[in-house]
């Protein structure tokens, strides 16, 4: 991945990874109040994370409860 507009990320790469595999194991079970407010911030930064690079690995759409995603194809996605 490469940043498009030379600004800083939010979140690093590594960091960005392994929030989705944690938005993932959210999504795959009953969560708590605490739980999905946290998942409504983690859509927030995955998505200015993914506005701010361009993928090497083309992105594909995911439906979820929160609106559309962009997930990596070979990313760790259990939808």
């Amino acid at each position: 991945m490469t940043k498009q507009n030379g600004a800083e990320p939010l979140i690093s790469e590594i960091e960005y990874y392994m929030m989705i595999v944690e938005f993932d194991m959210l999504w795959n079970r009953n969560t708590t109040a605490q739980e999905q407010l946290r998942m409504e911030h983690m859509i927030g930064l995955i998505n200015a994370f993914e506005a701010g690079h361009t993928f090497l690995i083309p992105q594909m759409q995911v439906q979820t409860g929160l609106g559309m995603e962009s997930r990596n194809k070979e990313g760790p996605t259990t939808m």
